[in-house]
């Protein structure tokens, strides 16, 4: 099962930026807070000014549906940083996009590193006027997602050192074991 850490919403804040009243994104579609879409089920907040803890409530609803749908389709387990890039590409790009693409299919089918990375970069672009146009936000937020998908957690030290603990016992039982046959 994926989440999303405050790392990965930070990201998501960071690229989508907050705005207290309503303005049309790129495509052209109304927008409000943190990237929230104006729809038929939120229109009241056409003519609303939201501030940044409404906008944060608006963007944890919209990321926890993004989180079941995320964990519908992915048949794989990732990493927290992994968990994180996907999540800001979901929220950024739909889930019906994810659900289709290439890249959720690279990764159910495990694919090499190199290969899955290769992907985020392909979702740069929006259509005006049935024109494919590159974003240069776009292309930025695609390189930031693929370094975080790319990059691995380190281990904690307390992990580091219950491992070592581990090590250590099972090397002691092993001397006591051994001069137990002598």
């Amino acid at each position: 099962m994926v989440h999303i850490s405050e790392q990965g919403i930070a990201l998501i804040k960071r690229f989508e930026d907050f705005r207290a009243n309503v303005y049309f994104d790129s495509e052209g579609n109304p927008t409000i807070g943190y990237g929230t879409l104006i729809t038929e089920d939120n229109i009241h907040l056409m003519d609303a000014t939201v501030d940044k803890a409404f906008a944060e409530k608006l963007l944890l609803e919209h990321i926890a549906g993004d989180t079941r749908y995320i964990n519908k389709v992915l048949k794989v387990e990732l990493d927290q940083n992994q968990s994180d890039a996907i999540h800001s590409f979901v929220y950024n790009m739909g889930r019906g996009a994810f659900g289709g693409s290439t890249l959720l299919r690279k990764i159910n089918n495990r694919d090499s590193l190199e290969s899955i990375l290769q992907e985020f970069p392909r979702w740069k672009y929006i259509t005006v006027d049935d024109k494919k146009i590159v974003v240069p936000g776009l292309l930025t937020r695609r390189k930031d997602e693929a370094a975080l998908f790319a990059s691995r957690m380190m281990p904690s030290k307390k992990k580091a050192i219950s491992i070592s603990t581990a090590a250590i016992v099972i090397i002691l039982i092993a001397i006591v074991w051994k001069l137990s046959r002598k």
